[in-house]
């Protein structure tokens, strides 16, 4: 019976030449992975994002309550920190970067949600259940529950004129 210890040797040897290759890199060198968007695209999309949150912060200044007011002022002050890190020259970790703005962009739209009317949370929430119709027999409860949750996310971000806190978004 053979295991995985047969390919020790291999590893090891591709291992040295992986460190070999990187011989005179300087650690403060950003390595962008391979496909990746690249920083200019992922600062254009944090900046832009930051302005739509400002707008959004100043055409509703007089309807936001305290509590949306510290939640905006807290993602665009994060996406300014992130953008400014990415400036500096640190290394792009997409899957981090993709893992924080979820957070981010899972609490502006818990923020967000009590601002719209119950009619209007309503005609979505009937508008995905007519859209997705199709598929709700098809898919898993929990699955189902996902789109139509990432349905309702869209509208929101489409009524506040925000765009959604994803790198799958570029």
């Amino acid at each position: 019976m053979n295991t995985l210890f047969y390919c020790h040797d291999a590893v090891m040897e591709e291992y040295a030449n992986y460190l070999e290759s990187r011989l005179g890199d300087q650690p403060g060198n950003p390595v962008e992975s391979n496909g990746g968007p690249g920083k200019k695209t992922i600062l254009e999309f944090l900046t832009s994002r930051i302005s739509e949150i400002q707008a959004l912060r100043v055409k509703h200044y007089e309807k936001e309550t305290a509590r949306l007011t510290e939640v905006l002022d807290r993602v665009r002050a994060r996406l300014e920190e992130i953008a400014a890190d990415l400036e500096a020259g640190q290394r792009i970790d997409c899957e981090s970067l993709e893992r924080d703005l979820a957070i981010l962009d899972e609490r502006l739209v818990s923020e967000l949600s009590p601002a719209i009317s119950q009619e209007e949370m309503a005609a979505w929430k009937e508008e995905a259940r007519k859209e997705l119709k199709v598929y709700r027999k098809k898919l898993p409860k929990e699955t189902y529950q996902k789109i139509q949750d990432n349905f309702l996310r869209k509208k929101i971000h489409q009524h506040f004129g925000i765009g959604e806190l994803s790198l799958f978004h570029l």
